[in-house]
C-alpha cells in the first residue's frame, strides 16, 4: 500500500500511463486511494475485462445487466471481452445488453449459448479462439453468417482448435472485410481452404497456417493454392509451414515474383 500512496502523488497523466502496466490488485488499490483517478481507472479496467472462471463471467454479466442501477455505465466502457477459462466450460449466461465489442477472445469453451453470443459478437473486428470445441466454432460461424452484410471482422486468430476445410469455408464466407487470418497448431488445411479465403476475402493481407502440435509435415497444400494466392493484390505475408508439396525455395521465389505486395513468405518446416 505504501508504494501505491507514493504513486498517488504523481500527476494524473503519468498515473494513467503507469496504470496500464499494473496488475489487477494494484489497479484496485489505486482506485481506492485516488479519487482523481477513480473514473479513469474504472474505464481502463472495463476496457477489455477478462474472465477466467464461470463465476467471474456470471458476476460480470450481473453487473452489466444491472444497467441503470450501476454507479457508472460500465458496458459503455467496454471495447473487448476476454473469456480465458482455466478449465473447459459450457457458457450459458444471459446478457440483456447488446455489447459493441471490437475484440473477442474465447479460450477453453465447450459450448456457447447462441443468445449470449448474439449479444457480444455481432460487431467484432478481431476474433481469437483457443482450445475451443467444434460446437463453439460452429456457433460462432452461425453468428458471423447472420451479420455478414454488416461484418467488420478484420482479424481471426485460431490456436489449438480442430477445424476442417468445411468449417473454415463456413467461417470465411461471412467475413468479406477479413485482412488477417492466423491458423496455428489447429489441423490440416488443404487447397480448398485457401481457395475459399481467396474467393471471399479479397482484402486479405496476412495468411499464416501451421500444422498441429508434434506434426512436422503434411501434403495437403499444392502449387495450385499458390497460383490463386498470387492473385490477391494486398497479400503481404504468407506462412505455410511443413507442406512438403510446396516447401522449396523455388516456390518461395515464385511467390515473391508473382504476388505484387508480398514482403514475407515462409514454406519451411517447424523444428
Amino acid at each position: 500500500m505504501e508504494r501505491v500512496l507514493q504513486l498517488e502523488q504523481l500527476p494524473v497523466d503519468i498515473l494513467i500511463q503507469i496504470f496500464n502496466y499494473l496488475d489487477q490488485p494494484s489497479r484496485l488499490q489505486i482506485c481506492l486511494v485516488s479519487k482523481f483517478m477513480l473514473k479513469t481507472c474504472i474505464c481502463i479496467m472495463w476496457y477489455v475485462p477478462k474472465c477466467t472462471t464461470a463465476f467471474a463471467l456470471n458476476a460480470l454479466m450481473a453487473t452489466i445487466n444491472n444497467g441503470s442501477n450501476n454507479l457508472y455505465p460500465y458496458s459503455s466502457y467496454m471495447s473487448g471481452l476476454n473469456l480465458s477459462f482455466d478449465q473447459a466450460v459450457h457458457i450459458d449466461v444471459c446478457c440483456n445488453t447488446i455489447l459493441s465489442l471490437r475484440t473477442l477472445w474465447i479460450e477453453n469453451v465447450e459450448s456457447l449459448s447462441p443468445t449470449f453470443l448474439n449479444q457480444i459478437a455481432r460487431d467484432i473486428a478481431e476474433l481469437g479462439l483457443s482450445r475451443c470445441s467444434k460446437e463453439t466454432i460452429n456457433s460462432i460461424s452461425v453468428i458471423l453468417a447472420r451479420y455478414k452484410q454488416r461484418s467488420k471482422l478484420e482479424q481471426i486468430d485460431i490456436y489449438d482448435c480442430y477445424m476442417s476445410d468445411q468449417m473454415v469455408h463456413q467461417m470465411v464466407v461471412s467475413t468479406p472485410m477479413l485482412k488477417r487470418f492466423n491458423y496455428c497448431r489447429s489441423g490440416f488445411l488443404s487447397d480448398s481452404s485457401i481457395f475459399a479465403i481467396v474467393e471471399h476475402c479479397q482484402l486479405i493481407e496476412s495468411l499464416i497456417m501451421t500444422l498441429p502440435r508434434h506434426i512436422v509435415q503434411a501434403n495437403t497444400v499444392t502449387f495450385a493454392a499458390l497460383e490463386v494466392l498470387a492473385q490477391l493484390p494486398r497479400l503481404k505475408i504468407f506462412v505455410c509451414r511443413g507442406q512438403v508439396r510446396i516447401a522449396t525455395k523455388q516456390n518461395e521465389e515464385w511467390m515473391y515474383k508473382h504476388c505484387p505486395s508480398l514482403i514475407h513468405c515462409d514454406f519451411s518446416f517447424d523444428t
